[in-house]
């Protein structure tokens, strides 16, 4: 608790399509949560290199462009923060794509991602949240 309120808890959203970056942080923020929101691997990165402590989760798009996957920045920000909590979001239907959904440690969906599947996620991220305390 900081000055007597309650600690935000903050998911990272990484997401170069406006639209669908900003329902989520709607979505988050309406839940209460803390959003930083990030257009390119590169700010994501640095956003999860300048956290102090470990955030809630993570939410990313599997292609933002150039540089890392969606799946890369996880396993990054995985490798800073054990454990974290990551969600993929593609259209992609390639085989790799699929074969990324069945790899463990990684949520994945295909978009556009329901509010049921991102309030599955964000409540699976609650129990590992719950069970670090």
């Amino acid at each position: 608790m900081k000055d007597g309120q309650p600690q935000r808890l903050l998911v990272i959203i990484a997401e170069d399509d406006t639209l669908c970056a900003d329902a989520l942080e709607e979505m988050l923020s309406l839940l209460g949560y803390e959003v930083a929101v990030t257009r390119n691997a590169a700010d994501t990165l640095a956003v999860i290199e300048r956290l102090p402590e470990l955030p809630f989760a993570l939410i990313t798009d599997q292609h933002m462009g150039e540089g890392l996957t969606g799946q890369e920045a996880c396993q990054y920000a995985q490798e800073k923060f054990p454990g974290l909590p990551c969600m993929v979001l593609s259209g992609d239907t390639s085989p790799g794509f699929k074969s990324l959904m069945r790899t463990g440690g990684i949520v994945t969906a295909h978009k556009p991602a329901s509010p049921t599947a991102i309030m599955d996620f964000i409540q699976h991220a609650q129990s590992v949240w719950d069970g670090r305390r």
